[in-house]
């Protein structure tokens, strides 16, 4: 999977990231996903710079989204879905809708997802501490 790098993403922890091993990176982000703290307490800083990195990605990509759902584009659709309607023709109603529900279910996928993340952040900065 290509990652596009984008302005203000820390490519000097990607870096980092890569060279680690792939199945303790594996390990590591099913950790996050799961919000559960990783196996190995040596580890443990990683999941936090991963936990940090993802939201700082996430970050940049929100005021396109508002942007892309602003209100002239909502009428947009709003106004091609309605002619789709009258019309009757339902391909161009599924066309026009489905940009729509794919970001919608991303946004939704994103949301259930980030009390697993705080709870992973939080473990993890747990077993940081005991080990400091």
């Amino acid at each position: 999977m290509a990652l596009v790098l984008k302005k203000g993403v820390d490519r000097a922890w990607l870096k980092r990231w890569r060279s680690v091993d792939r199945d303790r990176r594996r390990r590591i982000l099913r950790a996050v996903r799961r919000g559960e703290a990783v196996s190995d307490p040596r580890d443990a800083t990683l999941a936090l710079e991963l936990i940090a990195w993802q939201r700082k990605v996430a970050g940049l990509g929100a005021g396109r989204f508002s942007r892309w759902l602003g209100r002239f584009h909502l009428l947009l659709v709003v106004g091609a879905v309605s002619t789709a309607l009258i019309t009757h023709d339902l391909r161009l109603v599924a066309l026009v809708s489905l940009p729509v529900v794919y970001i919608g279910g991303l946004r939704v996928f994103n949301r259930h997802l980030q009390p697993r993340i705080a709870a992973a952040q939080e473990k993890n900065a747990q077993l940081v501490d005991l080990l400091s």
